[in-house]
């Protein structure tokens, strides 16, 4: 695992690239690779990389090369089928001198070329330089694991592993893109292909940019198609997806540091534990969070307590305090951008307690997209059928009913769902789904937005970013047309952004085997009715690890990787909620209607609607205005780790 950055001066070859941005962008990243640093530099092209060690540790040095030094590449990731790869390299006659995955990468660029990557299974973004051509690739694994920032501007690419690397440039201007600001505040996260700053891009999943001869362009060269096999009984589905996610977990346990898992009361960690604990003949390293305060409804830990022990792995437990306001200018730094999901409390503390006891932990990130786990699908699929029912589903009274509802203090988000489900059940699917993953509406956002920015109220870009994906995904019915949703912007610019950068803060590898692309190839072959079957969410996954799981997991009310911060803003978190979104705050920034914020801070504090989305996206983009905006200097996560001379 890495952090690489680098730079190309594509417009003219007789232009040097700047080896003191290169090292200083670099250098930014060296959170995430604490072990070692390594440089190329020629002409116009200049590369640099921070390593977290894994594989190979004493010869896995970055960049990497070719026989004849011709191809170098800077990696970050892992390839769990590199051996297979390098012994069938061998015998084309191609000469490895290190042990390290990194390798076999030059050697199938020299066989295949662009298409090197269909070989590849595994999580990866790296950066691949032709001498001989003047080629340039910027490669992202299929789903997004990895991420990998670029900038295009005049004659000039930068790239990064993260914002922060290429906000080292002192010529790029930090000005927020309305476009992105406008995610943000629909998604409470930017997705892609742009980001909060204007000018810089990500590279999307399944892509690679390509620049060579001064031309830039883009290519897609993976795409999910969802094609339901009915011919197939549901014993095949059930034995086919126990061997494929064993296959999956056994390949991710290739490493030469200690391992582990995280483990929470769901079906899809407890899965991976259940199987890693079978591989390794048990003495598997798990680790859970829960909560002191407000998050009874929240506390997973006795559900996990009960598959560690029937594993007897080496359990640990770390309680959350409501003290948020200590740790969110480090995670906000961490992400660069604006990024306000509530998983990533938990996920800061489960990464740092982690770390103190192995370099690498498994995550069951990906379970839902994959088994149909949302509550959100569930509601999806409950609204077809409400839309046909006569009377009731045509009884707009009872919306409004329900809306005057106060919210439990335990926090139980039912009557929010109920609320949201209501509000909008008469609507197209794709319009459905797209308010179940909003956080403020449009209608709201012309409220809240004043000043320069006020003009993204009319915009309706998020609605046809959703609408796009919706629509144009290869499947006929609407679970998996949501899940094509999930696949292109709530899986890669969420759930495995907040995976990657607060476990690469704390310099840990986290690996996600239910994201195999293998392994979600198959599942797109899997009928939609299997996986929510008679209401029940991941029906297959369950007939699948029934025999393996305590029967405290089964049954369960999902609560998610969540934490009980809708409490921790009504109690503990109020007065430092009300100073950052101060009428004086809001008015400073000049982007934010201060009497609309007072409004929802009151609404949610009276318990008339829980309001914790909303809130945590106004508090994280104020912190990230002070950390971004009000200052030039950008401060990557520190790291005990030293900065070794560049080589």
């Amino acid at each position: 695992m890495c952090g690489i950055a680098g730079m190309l001066c594509y417009e003219s070859s007789d232009t040097l690239a700047d080896r003191t941005l290169v090292i200083q962008m670099t250098r930014a990243l060296a959170h995430r690779g604490p072990d070692d640093e390594g440089y190329y530099f020629r002409g116009n092209i200049g590369m640099g990389m921070r390593r977290l060690s894994i594989i190979d540790i004493e010869g896995g040095h970055q960049p990497v090369h070719n026989e004849d030094r011709t191809v170098w590449v800077i990696f970050n990731g892992e390839i769990y089928n590199y051996q297979s790869l390098m012994e069938d390299l061998s015998k084309k006659g191609h000469r490895f001198y290190t042990r390290t995955d990194t390798e076999v990468i030059v050697h199938l660029y020299e066989e295949l070329g662009e298409e090197l990557v269909g070989q590849l299974r595994g999580m990866f973004a790296f950066a691949l330089w032709d001498e001989r051509k003047g080629k340039l690739l910027l490669v992202r694994d299929r789903v997004g694991v990895k991420p990998l920032f670029y900038r295009n501007h005049g004659g000039m690419i930068l790239f990064g592993s993260e914002i922060k690397a290429l906000l080292q440039d002192k010529n790029l201007p930090r000005e927020i893109d309305p476009e992105s600001f406008d995610q943000f505040l629909t998604f409470t996260y930017v997705s892609g292909p742009g980001t909060i700053f204007r000018g810089i891009n990500r590279l999307l999943p399944g892509h690679m940019l390509i620049c060579e001869n001064g031309n830039v362009r883009m290519r897609r060269y993976w795409q999910l198609s969802f094609q339901p096999d009915r011919g197939r009984s549901v014993d095949y589905f059930i034995d086919r997806t126990l061997e494929l996610l064993t296959e999956s977990v056994n390949m991710r346990l290739i490493s030469e540091v200690p391992l582990g898992a995280f483990l929470s009361g769901g079906v899809d960690s407890a899965s991976v534990v259940a199987l890693m604990s079978e591989l390794k003949n048990g003495g598997v390293n798990t680790f859970s969070i829960g909560y002191t305060e407000g998050g009874e409804y929240f506390n997973e830990l006795p559900a996990a307590r009960s598959v560690a022990h029937r594993y007897q792995t080496r359990h640990r437990e770390f309680l959350v305090q409501p003290d948020i306001e200590s740790i969110l200018d480090k995670i906000i730094l961490a992400f660069d951008e604006p990024f306000a999901d509530p998983a990533i409390i938990p996920c800061y503390y489960i990464c740092k307690i982690a770390r103190n006891y192995v370099t690498v932990a498994l995550s069951g990130l990906g379970g839902d997209e994959l088994f149909g786990g949302y509550e959100r699908y569930l509601g999806l699929l409950v609204g077809e059928y409400y839309q046909k029912v006569p009377l009731i589903g045509k009884w707009d009274g009872l919306s409004g009913v329900v809306s005057w509802m106060r919210e439990p203090e335990n926090g139980r988000p039912g009557l929010a769902r109920m609320k949201r489900f209501l509000r909008t059940a008469h609507l197209p699917a794709s319009e459905r789904y797209f308010s179940y993953i909003s956080c403020f509406s449009r209608g709201e956002k012309a409220h809240l937005v004043c000043g320069d920015m006020a003009g993204i109220v009319n915009s309706d870009g998020p609605e046809k970013l959703v609408s796009r994906h919706y629509n144009s995904a290869v499947a006929a019915d609407v679970l998996h047309r949501a899940v094509n949703v999930d696949l292109h912007v709530y899986l890669p610019d969420c759930a495995l952004t907040f995976a990657d950068r607060l476990s690469m803060m704390h310099a840990l590898e986290v690996r996600v085997p239910l994201l195999d692309h293998v392994l979600l190839e198959f599942a797109a072959t899997v009928p939609p009715e299997l996986k929510i079957r008679f209401l029940r969410k991941k029906y297959l996954l369950w007939k699948a690890m029934a025999g393996k799981l305590p029967k405290e997991i089964f049954g369960r009310q999902k609560t998610g990787f969540a934490s009980p911060i809708v409490n921790w803003f009504r109690g503990r978190l109020k007065e430092f909620t009300l100073d950052l979104l101060s009428e004086t705050s809001m008015r400073k920034r000049g982007y934010l209607n201060p009497g609309f914020v007072a409004r929802i801070l009151s609404d949610h504090f009276s318990r008339r609607r829980n309001l914790q989305r909303q809130i945590f996206a106004l508090l994280t983009f104020e912190i990230w205005c002070r950390n971004y905006l009000d200052t030039s200097i950008v401060i990557p996560p520190a790291h005990s780790g030293s900065v070794p001379a560049p080589k």
